[in-house]
């Protein structure tokens, strides 16, 4: 399907058996195809799955719609979309896509576990957005028009220590044209990580390298169980007690969060 290439490449990290079925139907002026991918147990991404479903439909004027399903154990990765293009450009048009999970056993991700062995907890995602992709002198590019998230972890622990919960949720504001500023995304958190009321909010311009500001406030925060969870043997904060509350002001690039 023209959809595949938009990938733009010729290796993909995943194995696995496939098989495939095609079906095209409709007139020469309104033509329609129709793919069919279906997987069993496989490795996509260093992530092991037991069954992988996807439906790739051609329809006239340049567009596709695309959905997936994958499935490891209980775990449930389900994707649709759709991808807008001139009939003669497969590189330049418009990616809308929505993305719902699982409860997901975070320990059982494989990228996550590698990073941190003994992570634990559950994440649940639903997330939308909307790329477009454009022709450049240094090549395709991309640029986000639109993303709204809605993230959840719960009971998240490292080396079994409890650190809580965090919700984040990020939400477009507007899709404003030309001449206009371009749309502004919108992230809040919430966090009771060591029994502490933990909350952010920033906004970031979706244009150029992405810039934004926000803050970080934080209240009742108990020192004696910031002790416990991150420095457990130091003998020398066995006294430190008490809590203390503030804010973080921040700004700059989310393409380089180093800077802010």
């Amino acid at each position: 399907a023209n959809l595949l290439a938009l990938l733009g490449q010729t290796q993909i990290p995943v194995t696995g058996a496939l098989t495939a079925d095609a079906k095209v139907d409709g007139t020469l002026a309104d033509p329609r195809a129709t793919a069919t991918f279906r997987g069993g147990r496989g490795v996509a991404y260093g992530e092991p799955f037991d069954r992988a479903t996807a439906n790739v439909t051609y329809l006239s004027g340049g567009r596709q719609e695309f959905d997936a399903e994958i499935d490891s154990g209980a775990r449930k990765l389900n994707v649709t979309g759709s991808f807008q293009h001139a009939p003669t450009d497969f590189l330049e048009g418009t990616v809308r896509a929505n993305v719902k999970t699982s409860e997901l056993a975070l320990n059982k991700i494989q990228t996550l576990h590698e990073y941190q062995p003994t992570i634990g907890g559950t994440a649940r995602v639903i997330a939308d957005s909307e790329v477009r992709l454009v022709h450049a002198k240094t090549g395709e590019q991309f640029e986000i028009v639109g993303l709204n998230a809605d993230a959840v972890t719960r009971n998240l622990s490292i080396e079994q220590k409890q650190l809580g919960d965090l919700h984040l949720v990020a939400h477009t504001a507007g899709s404003p044209q030309p001449p206009l500023a371009s749309p502004l995304v919108n992230v809040q958190l919430t966090s009771n990580v060591a029994h502490s009321d933990i909350r952010g909010n920033g906004s970031w311009r979706l244009s150029g390298d992405y810039p934004g500001s926000g803050e970080i406030t934080f209240g009742s925060v108990n020192l004696a169980e910031l002790r416990k969870l991150f420095a457990p043997n130091a003998t020398s904060l066995a006294s430190v007690g008490g809590s203390m509350e503030g804010k973080i002001t921040f700004s700059g690039s989310a393409e380089r969060p180093s800077s802010m």
